[in-house]
């Protein structure tokens, strides 16, 4: 190959390299442009978009002041600052008490002859230390740890866990942090959870809320079954609507509780419902009943606590109340009822009101509860053995236990202090004579707490913030079986008193005058 071939070889390749080169320089300095000009759109964004650094006045509330931080952290995080623009600007931030505690700490520096703090971090370490005390990280775990959903709804809870989460900051297994959620939820939530595989805290959060709704909703679809099962009042007609009386009707032997007519007409009646059409053992009121006892369970669940019964139970020497001798017999209509007389074999349930005794100022009383009475009922000797301060009654009325000629005018009221279980209330009650009880809880006090009765136990049910509070009665012989010491003493102070009479020249007569409210006695 011969010289002049070479050169032209050469030249043809510097060309290509110089076009080659031009190209590329021209590609460069087109991206340059458009980096140039995206970056120019980013920093025109950010000049448009007006954000404004927090301030924080020194308040003593650890979650404020981290609040602050976090919202600091966010606002550098968006402008490109060096360390020691933070700290100025941190420190412009910091109003009132906040300001002079690092005017303070800058001073104390200086003085020490130490060098001044220019780093963010640095900042906040020595802030955290004035404002964020060493017990509340632990008060945080505490509180994280008792959390419970109890009346919440499952959305908040969530909420709540999750910030207890994020400002406790403790890394631990997700499976232990997902069990403290478990553990958390209520008991319902946590039976129907077990049927889900949830494995993860995040499946759990997306579960739960659907749970909740389900539960919800299954039971509104159980309250409609159970008030489609209850019987309709005003179903089945009375005797007197057709005409005939209860002497036309008789019981035969071999069937209980149902009343044949004896004109022959096949019209059978139930003694449960004094309904017409069906028997006893037919009535649809049991349902009814059942339905009643089931919702009143479903309530006691729904409130997540421990159904509490109240029974007292009393032994021979505290069957004697705390108040001492009773005055006459007042209300005999009422202490006839209590001890109406009735065949061993039979349940004393059957005849007998709700009776027991309950805690009032640290004494016993004898209190009755009953659906019958339209008033509360406290007596005059609770009242003053108590030490009570009776009102007069805005309208004074008279009560009547039986008929209009027996009425007792009512001019005083008193707020009673009533304790049993986890219940504790003053109830007001109208001031009346009598000494069958201490007090008579009657419809005001059934209403307001909205009490459940079961005619057969004789037990009394209600909720009293959130809790299921279940009344038990006690026997007859155990509330009036009291010890006649005093009766015994009198009967020997009487014989007594006949000696040393006998025994002397001159005699004494003694009239016993017994008196009796109750007309015709």
């Amino acid at each position: 190959m011969d010289s002049k071939r070479i050169v032209q070889m050469l030249e043809t390749l510097t060309k290509q390299v110089t076009d080659l080169t031009t190209r590329f320089e021209e590609r460069s300095r087109l991206v340059d442009r458009r980096f140039a000009d995206i970056e120019a759109s980013i920093q025109h964004d950010e000049e448009s978009v007006k954000l404004d650094a927090p301030n924080f006045n020194g308040e003593l509330n650890p979650k404020a002041f981290l609040d602050w931080l976090a919202t600091m952290d966010c606002y550098f995080a968006w402008h490109d600052m060096s360390e020691a623009r933070k700290v100025r600007l941190a420190k412009i931030k910091l109003l009132g008490q906040a300001g002079l505690f690092w005017t303070n700490v800058e001073t104390q520096l200086k003085r020490a002859g130490e060098e001044p703090i220019v780093h963010w971090v640095d900042m906040k370490e020595r802030l955290k230390q004035k404002y964020v005390p060493f017990s509340y990280q632990q008060r945080l775990l505490d509180q994280w740890q008792t959390l419970r959903q109890g009346n919440m709804p499952v959305i908040e809870y969530i909420g709540k866990f999750e910030e207890f989460m994020f400002r406790c900051d403790v890394r631990e297994d997700q499976l232990v942090t997902l069990s403290r959620f478990k553990s958390g939820l209520s008991t319902e939530i946590q039976r129907e959870l077990i049927l889900h595989n949830v494995n993860t805290l995040e499946r759990a959060f997306e579960v739960v809320p659907e749970l909740e709704r389900y539960l919800k909703s299954s039971n509104v679809v159980k309250q409609t079954d159970s008030q489609k099962s209850d019987f309709r009042v005003g179903t089945f007609e009375t005797p007197t609507s057709k005409g005939f009386t209860t002497t036309n009707l008789v019981k035969p032997a071999d069937e209980k509780g149902a009343l044949v007519d004896i004109r022959g007409d096949g019209t059978t009646g139930c003694y449960r419902c004094q309904g017409f059409g069906h028997i006893a053992v037919h009535c649809p009121t049991k349902k009814g009943t059942r339905n009643l006892c089931a919702s009143i369970d479903k309530q006691a669940d729904n409130e997540g606590e421990r159904e509490q019964i109240y029974e007292p139970q009393l032994a021979d020497k505290d069957l004697e109340d705390d108040f001492g001798e009773a005055p006459h017999s007042r209300l005999a209509v009422l202490r006839c009822t209590l001890t109406l007389p009735k065949n061993d074999t039979e349940d004393w349930r059957r005849t007998s009101i709700f009776h027991t005794y309950i805690k009032s100022d640290d004494k016993k009383c004898k209190v009755i509860i009953d659906n019958g009475s339209c008033i509360n009922v406290v007596s005059t000797l609770t009242v003053s053995c108590l030490g009570l301060s009776p009102y007069k009654l805005p309208e004074p009325h008279k009560v009547a236990w039986m008929d209009d000629t027996s009425s007792i005018p009512i001019t005083q009221r008193c707020q009673v202090p009533i304790e049993f279980s986890s219940y504790k209330d003053h109830v007001w009650c109208d001031v009346v004579a009598m000494d069958v009880n201490h007090v008579l809880l009657g419809r005001p006090w059934i209403y307001d707490h909205n009490v459940t009765i079961l005619g057969r136990e004789n037990i009394c049910s209600f909720i009293h913030k959130g809790k299921s509070i279940t009344l038990k009665p006690l026997q007859p012989k155990l509330v009036n079986q009291f010890p006649p010491n005093k009766e015994v003493q009198n009967k020997e102070d009487l014989q007594r008193i006949n000696r040393d009479i006998l025994d002397r020249d001159y005699k004494l007569y003694l009239a016993g005058i017994e008196r009796f409210s109750a007309r015709g006695n």
